[in-house]
Formats: C-alpha cells, structure tokens, sequence
C-alpha cells in the first residue's frame, strides 16, 4: 500500500519514530522492558479514525513498517503543500 504524505500521516510517522526512540533509550535505563511492545501499544492506542483515516491498518504488515521507519529530514522540512510529492508504503 502506498500512501501519499500530508501534514497528519507525517505527524504520525514522526510520533511513532520519537516514541521508538525515547522506549529504547527507556529500556536501556531499564525503566521498560520491551520497547517495541510498547511502541506496539502505542500504536494499538492511536484513534481508530486518525489511523484508517490515513489509510494506515493496524496489521503486522503496516506496524512494522512505521516500527522500523526514520522519517527523512526532508520531509521534515518540507513546506505543508509540497509533502503530497513524497509517499510512505507497507506491504498491502
């Protein structure tokens, strides 16, 4: 499934690699015992209506691929109305 990014799906994305980030960092001062079940959770938790409103599921299949995804920098800096050239996919 490919989709094309916009201001949300971007938020999105960018929640869950900052939430990895602060699990791992988390679970190496042992305060968490398995980052990626939490970020799971994390996930799990996200409204249903922002999460299939972007077209995003909650299978393995989409899970792992925001699990294991870095948001590009320039994505980041991107103005609001050019984030529709750049496209985030997982495995339909």
């Amino acid at each position: 499934m490919k989709l094309t990014l916009n201001a949300k799906l971007l938020g999105v994305l960018h929640a869950m690699q900052t939430k990895r980030s602060l699990l791992i960092t988390e679970a190496e001062l042992g305060l968490v015992e398995d980052w990626s079940k939490s970020l799971n959770d994390y996930y799990k938790g996200l409204p249903s209506e922002l999460v299939e409103g972007l077209g995003l599921k909650r299978n393995r299949h989409c899970y792992r691929a925001i699990e294991c995804f870095d948001v590009p920098q320039e994505w980041l800096e991107a103005k609001q109305d050019m984030l529709g050239q750049f496209s985030f996919a997982y495995p339909g």
